[in-house]
């Protein structure tokens, strides 16, 4: 079974990127999650924004599409302009919100993020690409598995 995921760029007048620490799992994300049934990846992407930050958002326009074979997942990147909303820094799917200069994003940045943030910044074009796993992806994944099992 496919699963589709997106995600919001945001940024400030300074060009830093909002990213939001999940409570799930200790790593910092793009604003974002899985589509619902009948709709369309547009609306979740401004669902999925609210919710996890407390920002309503327009959807400027679609920068990425992206698929994890191994996976079965696509994940479609967007950019976003704020319109309104206020900002919730500790929420029931985040645990803390900040901006992050493109060239200082945190460590524990969920795997493919930093390269996707990336491509935003250098694309003059949509980007449409198969990510590939990589060994410090197969690392990462398999400490958040480990993780994830502690938490429960």
């Amino acid at each position: 079974m496919q699963t589709k995921g997106v995600f919001t760029i945001l940024t400030n007048a300074q060009e830093k990127i909002l990213l939001v620490k999940r409570r799930d799992i200790p790593f910092w994300d793009l604003p974002g999650g899985g589509v619902e049934p009948r709709e369309t990846v547009e609306v979740a992407a401004v669902r999925e924004v609210l919710e996890e930050t407390g920002l309503q958002v327009e959807i400027e326009k679609k920068i990425g599409l992206y698929t994890l074979p191994k996976h079965q997942d696509q994940q479609v990147i967007f950019f976003g302009r704020i319109c309104g909303g206020k900002l919730v820094t500790d929420g029931a799917e985040t645990r803390a919100i900040k901006y992050f200069a493109k060239n200082q994003l945190p460590i524990n940045l969920i795997p493919f993020r930093k390269r996707q943030i990336t491509d935003f910044f250098q694309q003059k074009e949509m980007v449409t690409e198969t990510l590939r796993e990589s060994n410090s992806l197969m690392v990462a994944e398999f400490f958040v598995t480990r993780l994830l099992k502690f938490i429960k």
